[in-house]
């Protein structure tokens, strides 16, 4: 039986798994950065922390006092499948904490935070990314975020490990920081892009399909 914990801030998730790859997918799965804010990892757990039982098995689900378990086949599972089974579990966590995750983008000048709303491919990644390297914005998140509601709306954090597209490969920030080999999901606090400054949300901006009437590429590939 291996053991992990998964902590975003003051929230922790104690898992424990006999499978291998729920193992292998927390331990060097990226996506799982991508999709929980502020995440960290480690092997060992607070004894106060709520804990899931990932175990191999004929499917089935239960709670009692020792946790929550959850049985199934996991080597037939997807990478994705595992992340967002590991995603609503945590969620759990929050929402018990009166803390709120969306999907969305986040950035932020110096004096405001400014929130990006869109289904998958639609642009929050390019257009954050976009500001960050070549406008001074910092970003809080492009794929999930944790807001705060009182007094005011406001962006707490959000996920460190941002998708990377071809149109940003060639970045000279980026290349500066991880070479020749750039993963598929850049750290933002490793190229010093990420904050955590919470300010209050100013704009709210609704990226359409073909917001950029597909020539997004082209205008962003003078830039590079």
């Amino acid at each position: 039986m291996e053991e992990r914990s998964i902590t975003s801030d003051n929230i922790n998730l104690s898992i424990f798994t006999d499978s291998e790859e729920v193992v292998r997918v927390i331990d060097f799965e990226d996506y799982l950065k991508h999709i929980i804010p502020n995440i960290k990892i480690s092997n060992s757990s607070d004894v106060d922390s709520s804990k899931v039982y990932l175990l191999s098995g004929d499917p089935s689900y239960w709670i009692n006092n020792d946790g929550i378990h959850i049985l199934s086949d996991y080597k037939s599972h997807s990478v994705g499948q595992i992340c967002y089974l590991i995603y609503h579990l945590i969620q759990k966590e929050f929402l018990k904490n009166d803390i709120f995750t969306l999907h969305g983008a986040g950035i932020r000048n110096d004096y405001e935070a400014i929130l990006l709303i869109a289904t998958s491919k639609m642009g929050k990644t390019t257009f954050s990314l976009e500001l960050a390297l070549n406008y001074d914005f910092k970003i809080y998140g492009d794929e999930s975020l944790k807001v705060g509601l009182e007094p005011r709306l406001k962006i707490l954090n959000g996920n460190t490990h941002i998708g990377i597209n071809p149109i940003h490969r060639k970045n000279s920030l980026i290349k500066e920081f991880y070479r020749d080999l750039i993963p598929d999901y850049i750290d933002s606090n490793r190229i010093v892009i990420h904050t955590d400054e919470v300010l209050p949300i100013t704009k709210i901006i609704f990226l359409q399909p073909d917001i950029f009437n597909n020539s997004y590429k082209r205008i962003f590939d003078t830039q590079e």
